[in-house]
């Protein structure tokens, strides 16, 4: 299957990119050519090649043990300020100008 430059533009257009003469053809040539690729790897022969079998390598099982490393100190002990179970956060000066941005 061969990918030209009109399937690009129409897929440009569904996805409504915005691509440039050059990004068309850039992406037209990457695209054939990685179907290229894809055509290649469908012609190996691989009748003699022996499937492989994940659990022929199983990873070590190990002890299944609770050892979570706990934090050294309660989020509360850690934040500038605490309430009702939450982080209380400074409020941004942006937002505290109902006008938007000052102007300079």
């Amino acid at each position: 299957m061969a990918v030209d430059r009109d399937d690009l533009l129409k897929v440009k257009e569904l996805a409504e990119l915005e691509l440039s003469d050059a990004e068309v053809d850039a992406l037209t040539r990457d695209c054939r050519l990685i179907l290229q690729d894809f055509d290649s790897i469908m012609e190996l022969d691989i009748s003699t090649v022996e499937p492989a079998d994940a659990l022929e390598h199983a990873a070590p099982l190990r002890e299944d043990a609770e050892n979570c490393d706990p934090l050294e100190l309660p989020p509360a002990e850690m934040a500038p300020e605490w309430r009702d179970g939450f982080y209380v956060l400074p409020r941004l000066a942006a937002l505290d100008d109902a006008a938007g941005p000052a102007e300079e």
